[in-house]
């Protein structure tokens, strides 16, 4: 006999939130944040597989903890009153993500998420006592189920959208036979690589704020840099030493220069 809705979220409570630091408990905006991830849980694994179990949002599944848990909402105002102020405070957390680009910097890679038209980076909000590095590495292998680390370099691109700063990492040189898995449930539809050059000409509606990041790329001092491919290389000291080190590509591999990418963008 399965369990029902009651005992469901009692076991899924037990896994997320009884054991949160306390004062993620006394403050809503990150007691939210805990509830977010059960929530989560709750979906993949209870109402995704089974009709026994309501689609619930997070406002009702606040609800419906708080029922069972009153001591976390005592003094803190209602389920609809915190999911409210959580979504507010969401819009404020700074984000990172990855810009990937391919051995010959033709290409970057970027992910569709579900339900979604639009093409985008891997990215995602930073998460407590994660820098902008670790958060973009994290966010790129929950999307695409790969470890980027090893391509990182120096350079970033850093966007002020509302309220919030948006960090993008650049990973250079990524093998293009690389297969890419998500890790997340039911969150991304796709992964896939594009010509920088055909981002430039496709209808704004999907690609608009990558053809923004991408112009802002064309535009760095370093950009032009990355074709002497000092920076194509994985490094070596985040390597296991079975990982071939791909080989330097001559100047004449770069399909396209800086002005190309920038004629695309206007």
């Amino acid at each position: 006999m399965e369990p029902n809705v009651e005992e469901v979220i009692q076991d899924v409570i037990s896994r997320f939130l009884l054991d949160i630091p306390p004062e993620d408990a006394l403050i809503p905006e990150r007691l939210f944040f805990h509830l977010e991830e059960a929530h989560w849980f709750y979906t993949d694994f209870f109402s995704d597989v089974s009709s026994s179990y309501p689609r619930l949002s997070l406002e009702m599944f606040a609800e419906n903890v708080f029922k069972l848990y009153p001591w976390l909402c005592k003094e803190r105002g209602t389920a609809s009153f915190m999911s409210h102020k959580f979504c507010e405070y969401k819009q404020t957390v700074p984000v990172c993500g990855g810009i990937l680009f391919s051995k010959d910097m033709t290409k970057v890679l970027m992910v569709k998420s579900m339900g979604s038209k639009n093409w985008v980076f891997p990215r995602g909000k930073i998460e407590k006592n994660e820098d902008e590095v670790q958060c973009a590495v994290r966010e790129v292998f929950e999307e695409t189920g790969f470890d980027a680390s090893p391509y990182l370099t120096e350079h970033r691109v850093v966007l002020k959208e509302s309220r919030r700063m948006t960090t993008y990492i650049v990973f250079c040189g990524i093998p293009e036979n690389t297969i890419f898995c998500p890790r997340t449930r039911n969150e991304i539809a796709a992964v896939c690589w594009h010509s920088v050059l055909n981002i430039g000409k496709f209808d704004s509606r999907g690609y608009s704020p990558v053809k923004r990041i991408l112009r802002e790329v064309a535009q760095s001092s370093w950009y032009t840099d990355l074709a002497k491919a000092k920076d194509l290389l994985p490094r070596e000291d985040a390597l296991p030493s079975t990982v071939p080190i791909p080989a330097i590509p001559p100047a004449s591999q770069f399909h396209f220069k800086t002005e190309e990418i920038l004629r695309c963008f206007d």
